[in-house]
C-alpha cells in the first residue's frame, strides 16, 4: 500500500547496528533498510502522528510518542525478536493531547515523555508502569534528556524555560530561563554538570545544571534551532 498524498515524515532513528530505520507513517512505523531504503515491515495500530521514536537495547526495543492532536497522546514500546522482526506495539501511558518527546535513562530501566499536556511522565520499563508525574512547566513540553549517569532529567518547554529535575524525588534542581521565546531542545554536556538549549530565539545556551547560571551564548543562529545532539 502507498499513501494516496504526501504525508509528513515527524520522527525517523536508526534501530541499532541492525541496518535499519524506523520511520515515522500515519498510523503506522516503516522499518526499511537504511543502505537501500527497502521496506521490510509494516508496524500498525498505532496513533495517527508519531513525533518521535527511541530505540534503545541496540534497536530491539523501539519507544514511539505522539497522538491525535487534541485528543489523545500515547507513548508505548515495540520489542523485536531475534530474527528482528516487530511485535506489536504495547501502550505505556496515554494523556490528554499529544506526546511530543521522549528521554531513556542510560541503564534503560526508565524513560520519560512529555507532550502538549504541559506534563513529563515518568515510567518504568521494566513494569510498564507510570511512577511519577512533573508539572512544573506551563505549556508544551518539547524536549527531554537524561543526564549521563541517569541521575538527573532536564526538559525544555514552549513556556521559554529549560528545567532539570531529579526523577528519583520529582522536584526541581534548578530551572534557566534566558531564552526569549520557546525552547525546543536540551542535551547534558559531558559528565553531566552543563547542559545546552535551544530554541526559537536562534540561540544556542549553556548553562550550569546545579544553578542554571548560563556559560556560553552560541548566536544568533539564521533562524529557529530545533535539535540538538552531544
Amino acid at each position: 500500500r502507498s499513501y494516496p498524498h504526501p504525508v509528513p515524515v515527524l520522527s525517523l532513528s536508526l534501530l541499532g547496528e541492525t541496518g535499519n530505520i524506523a520511520v515515522a507513517g500515519y498510523h503506522e512505523i516503516l522499518v526499511c533498510k537504511f543502505d537501500s531504503g527497502k521496506l521490510m515491515q509494516r508496524i500498525t495500530n498505532f496513533p495517527e502522528r508519531i513525533h518521535a521514536l527511541l530505540p534503545f537495547d541496540n534497536g530491539r526495543r523501539l519507544l514511539y510518542a505522539g497522538g491525535n492532536p487534541g485528543r489523545i497522546g500515547e507513548m508505548g514500546i515495540v520489542e523485536f525478536n531475534p530474527a528482528g522482526v516487530a511485535g506489536n506495539p504495547k501502550v505505556l501511558v496515554r494523556s490528554t493531547d499529544t506526546f511530543l518527546a521522549i528521554a531513556v535513562r542510560p541503564d534503560g530501566k526508565q524513560a520519560a515523555v512529555g507532550g502538549s499536556d504541559k506534563i513529563i511522565h515518568l515510567i518504568d520499563l521494566d513494569s510498564g508502569k507510570e511512577i511519577r508525574q512533573l508539572t512544573q512547566h506551563a505549556d508544551w513540553v518539547m524536549g527531554l534528556a537524561y543526564s549521563p549517569d541517569g541521575s538527573r532529567l532536564a526538559s525544555a518547554s514552549r513556556d521559554g524555560t529549560a528545567r532539570v529535575f531529579n526523577p528519583e524525588t520529582g522536584e526541581t534542581v534548578c530551572a534557566f530561563r534566558e531564552h526569549e521565546g520557546p525552547v525546543f531542545d536540551v542535551t547534558f554536556i559531558d559528565d553531566g554538570s552543563q547542559a545546552a538549549s535551544a530554541g526559537r530565539d536562534g540561540h544556542v545556551r549553556f548553562w550550569t545544571t546545579d544553578k542554571g547560571h548560563q556559560t556560553k551564548d552560541f548566536g544568533p543562529l539564521n533562524g529557529e534551532a530545533y535539535k540538538l545532539a552531544c
